[in-house]
């Protein structure tokens, strides 16, 4: 089989990692704005880490208070920042750590294929999985957790190296302080034991034990860390205490079709029969590993366990990784047919194929995230309410605007997309779908007395929610007093309830 060298290999790699993580940067930086309120919110916890009376849990201008996550990602970036503006740390680390998941892939699929331009193939192929694209300008700490789960990964097939055992606890911890998808990675291992073992392949007793270790640690960490959560929320806080109704709206804006293009079409499918035929034709304990992470991570997305988005990103990398088993047996079959150039000529239309399903896509979803920045009239609209109204003033707005009035108005909100140790976090969320959506603006307003809402903000979320009926604030000026008319709007409660 015709391959490369490692040198070449180790140039076209490294040409890979600058060609990807130049183009994201560049992109980032093309707009002077980030995209997502999470990201105003990173921003703003960053700040408060630099700041030597900030404290990271605590934010005055939340509904609740204080905020409970895990820091790692904060304090990563804080590290960087050092010198430089936050909004550029914001824009350029992120991107590059993303970016930086080719090496991982590339190490992991030449550990299992032994065949260089098909781990390098692989490798283009993860770093332009479409929605990984959506990060480009949100500072998600998806960003640093998946090539850590990669690396994490590749030291747990060599973990009898020493080198490869600090590898892993490293990432194990790291990945610990960051984001609670390391417990879901475990769970798969786990996953991947029972595989074996129903499939009558011998288990490695140390390789148990180190997963066993590894998720006792996490269970007993995070009992510790997030004991406050589970006494106030109980079972719910699996679900991250997110309201049922807005698990059913996040699913209900989601279509599998969407789902398969965002993750891209070669991958989905070459994936799929990558689990079909090692499954029900050849035992190869390796790839039950990437198929047992799939399943879990399938799993949780459909039960509400993990976030949509999060949880796509985590099965797009999987199914890259799956995908890479049917690409080497395509070749494998190529080798065997008396055709001369079969071998290269399918090489070349699997490298097309994966431009047109992966790249283009993904440079869609980048000018679509590009495009969805926050705008200048969202920043003059939030700085208005920053500098005209009261610091004890409230706001109301969409969900998705929540961190925006918390970061950039700094007024305290009435919701935003965390729901941890909030106690009334579905009536609040239905709350707000009834504001929005109601008719009656006499209800409207009684909703908003509720929560001592001082100010309506209209955003971008609300012009663009086609259940929104924001007429009623205009046919009631008395009460609705319109403020602020430029591209976006506020209104002031002016009226009493009595006068309601």
């Amino acid at each position: 089989m015709f391959d490369l060298t490692k040198k070449q290999a180790g140039v076209l790699l490294i040409g890979l990692f600058l060609a990807v993580a130049s183009l994201r940067v560049y992109l980032a930086l093309s707009v002077p704005s980030l995209t997502s309120g999470d990201a105003y919110h990173h921003l703003g916890q960053i700040e408060s880490l630099q700041s030597q009376s900030g404290s990271l849990f605590a934010n005055d201008f939340s509904y609740r208070a204080p905020h409970f996550f895990l820091p790692g990602y904060q304090y990563i970036l804080s590290f960087f920042s050092h010198g430089f503006s936050v909004l550029l740390v914001l824009k350029v680390v992120p991107n590059i750590f993303i970016a930086s998941l080719v090496f991982p892939m590339y190490l992991l699929i030449f550990l299992l294929s032994r065949v260089r331009h098909i781990a390098l193939t692989t490798s283009f192929g993860a770093a332009f999985v479409p929605i990984l694209w959506s990060t480009l300008n949100t500072a998600s700490p998806m960003t640093v957790t998946l090539p850590l789960i990669l690396w994490l990964i590749y030291a747990f097939f060599r973990i009898k190296e020493h080198a490869f055992q600090v590898l892993y606890f490293t990432c194990l911890l790291l990945l610990l302080i960051i984001h609670p998808s390391l417990f879901l990675i475990l769970l798969g291992f786990l996953f991947y034991f029972v595989l074996l073992k129903t499939e009558k392949i011998g288990i490695i007793a140390a390789d148990l034990e180190v997963i066993l270790f590894s998720l006792f640690l996490v269970v007993w960490a995070y009992m510790l860390l997030f004991k406050k959560l589970f006494l106030a929320h109980g079972i719910a806080f699996i679900w991250l205490n997110l309201p049922q109704q807005l698990i059913s709206d996040i699913f209900a804006r989601f279509s599998i079709l969407e789902g398969i293009y965002t993750i891209s079409l070669v991958p989905f499918f070459a994936g799929i029969f990558s689990v079909y035929y090692f499954i029900f034709r050849r035992n190869y304990p390796q790839v039950y590993l990437m198929i047992a992470l799939s399943i879990i991570t399938t799993l949780a997305i459909w039960f509400g366990f993990y976030p949509l988005q999060e949880g796509l990103m985590l099965l797009g990398l999987f199914l890259v990784l799956l995908a890479s088993f049917s690409y080497t047996l395509l070749l494998n079959y190529a080798e065997r047919i008396k055709y001369p150039y079969a071998y290269p000529l399918l090489s070349i239309a699997v490298l097309i194929l994966i431009v047109f399903t992966s790249l283009v896509p993904s440079l869609q979803v980048a000018h679509a995230n590009i495009e969805e920045r926050i705008s200048e009239e969202q920043v003059a609209t939030l700085t208005f309410l920053r500098e005209q109204t009261h610091p004890s003033a409230i706001v109301f707005a969409d969900i998705q605007d929540g961190y925006l009035l918390s970061s950039l108005a700094q007024r305290r909100n009435v919701i935003e997309p965390n729901f941890l140790l909030s106690l009334d976090a579905s009536e609040r969320y239905q709350d707000m779908k009834r504001i929005l959506s109601t008719l009656n603006p006499e209800e409207a307003y009684l909703l908003l007395d509720k929560y001592g809402v001082d100010y309506v903000y209209v955003s971008p979320s609300i012009l663009f929610n086609p259940e929104a009926q924001i007429l009623k604030f205009d046919e009631y000026p008395k009460c609705f007093q319109l403020v602020y008319d430029k591209a976006y709007k506020i209104y002031y409660l002016a009226c009493g309830v009595s006068d309601v």
